[in-house]
């Protein structure tokens, strides 16, 4: 079983640049200063908009859309199985074209 780490451990375990982007998108999410509780991610890439996510007050559920199998997704997986509450991710394996429209009807605050 994994163990759940801090932002700070989670911010060590990236590159320079994804760190910034990792603040990045913390910070978008402050700026705005939306109650965001919802968010969609088209691609879920190395985890690191997930991940960053799973750290921020208030987001309670993150669906994120991948044509890959989730087995394919290693840094991805690995980032997300060792962030709070890794059961908020909602993985769907599908072409995002196919799967945005059975969407439509959800409400997403990212």
């Amino acid at each position: 079983m994994l163990v759940p780490v801090s932002y700070e451990q989670f911010l060590a375990e990236l590159t320079p640049e994804e760190r910034e982007l990792s603040r990045f998108f913390l910070g978008a999410v402050a700026r705005v200063r939306i109650r965001a509780q919802r968010a969609l991610e088209v691609g879920s890439g190395w985890g690191i908009f997930t991940g960053s996510m799973l750290h921020c007050p208030g987001i309670q559920n993150i669906v994120t859309i991948d044509s890959r199998p989730m087995e394919s997704l290693d840094d991805f997986r690995r980032r997300i199985e060792t962030a709070p509450d890794p059961g908020r991710v909602q993985f769907i394996k599908g072409v995002s074209r196919d799967v945005l429209p059975r969407l439509a009807i959800d409400r997403f605050d990212l």
